[in-house]
Order: structure tokens, then sequence, then C-alpha cells
């Protein structure tokens, strides 16, 4: 008589990657909360951009030769971009922290016993959602601007088929989930939506605030890889004084900071025990 050999035991590990991005989406898309922090993020990027195009245009007679010189009409126009950013660095962010606040996380992790799978699922929401709505930011911020621009005698302005215009827009349409993706691994670190935020709006403005006050060689060697000025320096098409990565090396340092929050907040999931 054959015996059977008894079944393998078998690893719950819970819904598949798709499953669980799809279960991600539907989690946040039922969010009135979601919708208002996108719609604010367009008003205030293409609103800000296009009111500090009317503030150059206005005041153009007025500005000197050399200021005439200097004025860029790319970052001109681009020039709300950042404020959306912080909209949408609250987007990344709440859109983890909040389930810990609320103590939703227990019933994910439940669902999905695999912590790694979750935290990508994440990822890949956040990252999608931010890459739709930047490139609604960023191409009606330049389109606006330069129509502001255009109707000032003098003023000058670019086209979309300039190739420093091209480069300018794919490089702020992709390097857009950059801040929320490190604001949302903070969430996940820090478990706090008030310290999450705070972390990420301080890597982005701490060091313009007091690089230039520290020594040279900090400046060159520390201050010039924090996210914010390695972002700077591969949107910087049209002057080169405040950068000093090359581009390749300012697109890697970005990959960098979002694999290395990710890894650190990836290692904090699996040792706590939410």
């Amino acid at each position: 008589m054959t015996v059977a050999a008894p079944a393998a035991p078998t690893t719950r590990t819970g819904p598949g990657l798709g499953s669980q991005v799809r279960a991600e989406w539907t989690k946040i898309s039922s969010a009135r909360a979601l919708y208002i922090q996108l719609a604010l993020a367009v008003i205030v990027g293409i609103g800000i951009s296009a009111l500090i195009c009317v503030a150059v245009a206005s005041s153009w007679d007025n500005l000197s030769p050399g200021q005439q010189i200097d004025l860029h009409p790319i970052t001109t126009s681009l020039g709300g971009v950042p404020f959306a950013d912080i909209v949408l660095i609250v987007t990344g962010v709440t859109l983890v922290s909040s389930e810990y606040t609320s103590g939703m996380i227990r019933l994910t992790m439940t669902v999905t016993p695999n912590r790694l799978r979750v935290l990508f699922a994440k990822l890949v929401v956040i990252a999608a959602v931010t890459w739709a709505i930047s490139l609604v930011i960023v191409l009606g911020s330049f389109v606006a601007g330069q129509a502001i621009l255009a109707t000032h005698a003098g003023v000058p302005t670019a086209s979309l088929a300039d190739s420093d215009v091209q480069r300018a827009i794919l490089v702020a349409w992709l390097s857009a989930p950059l801040f929320p993706l490190i604001g949302a691994a903070l969430g996940a670190i820090l478990r706090s939506t008030a310290s999450a935020i705070t972390t990420t709006l301080g890597l982005i403005f701490v060091p313009g605030i007091v690089g230039n006050l520290l020594p040279m060689w900090w400046q060159d060697h520390i201050i010039t890889y924090f996210p914010s000025n390695a972002r700077s320096a591969l949107l910087d098409t049209e002057t080169n004084l405040s950068a000093h990565l090359s581009a390749p090396a300012a697109a890697i340092t970005l990959v960098l900071w979002i694999v290395a929050s990710f890894a650190i907040a990836s290692v904090l999931l699996r040792q706590r025990d939410v």
C-alpha cells in the first residue's frame, strides 16, 4: 500500500505584488484628501509660476541690463514647481504615516505579512501618482509662464522646440517623485506625519540656508550631495554657477537617496512589531 507523503507546509505571504499595488491604490483613491492635495499642488505650482512671470514682465523696463541678461525664461516659468513639491511631499508622507496614526497598518500587515511587498507597493503608487500630476504642473507652469512673458516686448521667452526646454521639463517631471518618496520612507521610519514632513522639508531648505555659511570643503563635498542640490544640478540648463555636480553624478545621487531611504525603512519595518 502506498502512503501519501505529507503535504509541505505552506507559507502565508498574502496577495501578489500586482494585487497589493491595486489594494494600495484603492485605499488612497477612496480618500478625498488625496484629490484636494493634488488639486492644491496644481493650483500652487502653476499659480506661483504665473505670478513670478507677471512680476518679471511688469518690472522688465526697470531692471538693469545685467539683470535682464541674467534672466532665464525656463527657470523663471518653472519657479512655482518647488512650491508644488511641498504639497506633494505632504501627500507622500500622509499616504504612509496615516496608516500608523489610524492603526490601519495592523490590518494591512495581517492581510499581507510580506512587509517589503507592502512598502514597495506604496512606493509604486506614490511614484505613479506624483508622475501623473507633475506632468500637468510642469507643462502648465511652462506654458502659462511663457505666455505671460511674451506679453511684454523685449522679455526673453523659450519654446517647447528648444532642446534646453525639453531637458528641463523632462528632468523636472522625472525627478518629481524624489521628495514625496523620501517623505514616504521617512513616514515609515518615523511613523509620524509631522516629524516626516519636517525632516523632508529640512532636506530641501536647510542646505540652501546654511550651505553658504559653511567652509568651501563642506559645500563641495557634503552640501552639494543633498537631494535638493543634486536636483538643481540636473535642472540647471542655462547656468552652472550653482551646480557642483555633473548631470550623471546628480542623477546617481538622487537614485541613491531614494534607495537608501527605503532600505532603512525596509530594515526597520521588518524589525518592528508593526
